[in-house]
């Protein structure tokens, strides 16, 4: 890699991305098996930091349902304090079962967590954010600029069109919280019926005609629209995306720095895998500070930082390389940007040495299934 200017604030595409890593960012649907685009969360489970404390909890080996849901007062307290230090009055986790049942929920919805019997256990992203982010869980507040780089890639993989209709009365500037729940109904039901019209994906065709009769036989669409908007503006409020008055009578409006790539998401409702990088890394590159030249060596120190994190302690060392990228975008969005400024491949050879380090990129047809493998150079005496 060349060295080029440092450039923030760059606006990112879907071309720029797919230049960058090549065939291994996939162009098929954002959709995975688990995902349907629309999440719909209590109300109450509107903090991203007891989220991740929740995943903290678990990480630590607190994995037994009955434990997990059985706090000691002491723990939830601090957690409720270092909320109002740093200015939330609501969401916050108590010592009720039902409280911890709308975190975990919500936790498991956005693929952190997975029951098996009476136990929880952490699935591969809540493992990255446990070893690679490495939040300061019990105190979770401020959230690192890392941290909320990789929520929102957990919000565009599980709510994209989701937060696309809330996006679209947000961006008119003049809604209330209020204004919003009750304008939602119309605004997803014009989300999903752009899907059926303009996506060739199959399945989610198929998904977009279903939620569409669901929505259309709402009963109670103030019920409805609660739990498909209230936690979702205290998240984007979390991630600095969404200045949330605390009247519900003040109209709410969005960071004017988010605003370009904000209106590109509500208005796109059949995204590819690159469309959703240029997305991340259009928010990642405003609210990560990095300052480092872009370089061979830079690129050297993130794998060799991804690897020490992310690797197996044992076997063969290898990342998913859609878990590297993740990286880079959570930790070294400024890098990023300056590679696609150079208009450079990131990996031009299948196979490179760093330093010590002989890396192998292995692509797949499925950008999940793709991986970097590192190995220890022998160097001769």
């Amino acid at each position: 890699m060349t060295t080029s200017t440092l450039r923030t604030n760059v606006q990112i595409t879907a071309s720029d991305v797919e230049m960058l890593f090549g065939k291994f960012v996939a162009s098929a649907s954002f959709l995975n098996s688990k995902s349907t685009g629309i999440l719909s969360v209590n109300a109450q489970a509107r903090r991203l930091g007891c989220i991740t404390y929740l995943v903290g909890l678990v990480s630590s080996g607190r994995k037994v349902r009955s434990l997990l849901m059985s706090p000691s007062a002491s723990d939830v307290a601090d957690l409720k304090r270092n909320l109002q230090q740093h200015g939330l009055t609501t969401g916050f986790l108590t010592t009720a079962q039902s409280s911890f049942r709308h975190y975990a929920d919500a936790a498991l919805k956005l693929n952190l967590l997975i029951q098996q019997g009476e136990a929880f256990e952490l699935t591969p992203r809540g493992r990255f954010l446990a070893t690679a982010i490495k939040p300061e869980w019990p105190r979770p507040y401020p959230l690192a600029p890392e941290t909320k780089v990789f929520f929102l890639q957990l919000i565009l993989g599980s709510d994209y069109l989701g937060t696309a209709a809330i996006l679209r009365s947000l961006l008119r500037d003049s809604m209330t919280s209020n204004d919003i729940k009750k304008d939602h109904q119309s605004q997803l039901e014009s989300v999903l019926q752009e899907v059926t019209r303009t996506s060739s994906d199959t399945p989610l065709q198929r998904m977009a005609r279903d939620r569409l009769l669901s929505l259309r036989g709402w009963k109670n669409p103030a019920s409805y629209c609660e739990h498909l908007v209230s936690a979702k503006l205290n998240w984007l409020a979390d991630l600095g995306i969404v200045n949330l008055p605390s009247s519900p009578a003040v109209p709410l409006s969005v960071t004017e720095t988010h605003r370009p790539w904000l209106a590109k998401w509500s208005a796109t409702v059949t995204p590819n895998d690159a469309y959703l990088l240029a997305l991340l890394l259009s928010y990642a590159q405003v609210v990560v500070s990095t300052t480092a030249a872009a370089s061979s060596d830079s690129l050297h120190s993130a794998l060799e930082i991804a690897f020490a994190r992310l690797a197996p302690a044992s076997g063969l060392a290898k990342l998913r390389f859609t878990d590297f990228v993740l990286f880079l975008a959570c930790f070294y969005p400024q890098l990023v940007t300056q590679w696609i400024a150079s208009r450079e491949t990131l990996f031009p050879e299948s196979r490179f040495t760093r330093g010590d380090a002989s890396y192998t990129v292995q692509g797949a047809a499925r950008s999940t299934q793709s991986y970097v493998l590192r190995e220890e150079v022998t160097l001769r005496q």
